[in-house]
């Protein structure tokens, strides 16, 4: 976990609480660099307390405004993984 990268999520505004959420558990999942956060959309799920479909909206979302990026595509039992850009 990575206290300075979840602060800096907290102090973004992003107009959805979905996506607030699904980033703070990236950031959460992430080392203190903001790299290396590989949960799955059913474990973003769990912890945001959202639906897969709109775990996967967010992280779409999120990609397209450049606030993460995906450094690994996800294989068979291995979820992808991503970067926290704050």
């Amino acid at each position: 976990m990575s206290g300075r990268v979840v602060g800096r999520v907290h102090e973004r505004i992003l107009g959805s609480a979905a996506r607030k959420a699904v980033l703070l558990c990236l950031a959460d999942h992430a080392n203190p660099d903001g790299e290396m956060s590989y949960p799955s959309v059913n474990r973003i799920a769990q912890e945001s307390e959202l639906g897969e479909s709109t775990v996967r909206k967010a992280l779409a979302w999120l990609r397209e405004h450049k606030l993460i990026s995906q450094t690994a595509p996800a294989a068979q039992h291995r979820p992808a993984t991503y970067r926290v850009s704050l």
